[in-house]
């Protein structure tokens, strides 16, 4: 149920999408993986109200996971909500044990320059051709107005077959 949940999200039939999460919950409420993709489905459907608090709801059950931490972030920020998406931000670097420096380093640039300046340093340390993770810096640069350097990790997201690719037209990003 999760799977197919995930494949109509892909084609933003959002509304049949949660349905089907909602059984995959109903038949193990207590399964992350299912939480997580109802997550998921909110975000792309766009109803960023419900979407926090679910991403809030996974954390509880589990603090260790940093991918929850950033579909939060994206979710705040999505909202407009970029002063907690930056909180989120932090924490997810805290669980990640990055170095007091970099932690520094980002509070010190959304100080001076905002969310936005805290994307683009995020493309800039975080976004190379070698990554595994093109589909997410893709979507960075877009948020950043970068579009041929988005198109550029677009192509090599899906030569590199990375799962998210699926999900090109309901990216709100994009």
């Amino acid at each position: 149920h999760h799977n197919y949940s995930s494949y109509l999200v892909s084609r933003g039939r959002f509304d049949e999408a949660i349905a089907e999460v909602n059984t995959a919950i109903d038949l193990d409420p207590t399964s992350y993986f299912n939480q997580r993709v109802y997550a998921n489905v909110l975000y792309f459907a766009r109803r960023y109200d419900e979407a926090v608090p679910q991403c809030k709801r996974m954390i509880e059950m589990n603090e260790e996971k940093p991918a929850t931490y950033q579909w939060l972030i994206r979710t705040l920020e999505a909202q407009g909500n970029e002063s907690e998406a930056f909180e989120w931000f932090i924490k997810s670097l805290i669980l990640a044990k990055e170095d007091d420096k970099t932690i520094q380093h980002f509070k010190t640039t959304y100080q001076r320059a905002g969310w936005q300046g805290v994307l683009l340093e995020r493309v800039k340390t975080g976004c190379d051709e070698t990554g595994n993770n093109q589909f997410r810096c893709a979507s960075l640069n877009a948020l950043l107005g970068n579009k041929d350097k988005a198109f550029e990790q677009l192509e090599r997201a899906y030569q590199q077959h990375e799962w998210l690719i699926a999900f090109l037209q309901v990216e709100r990003q994009l």
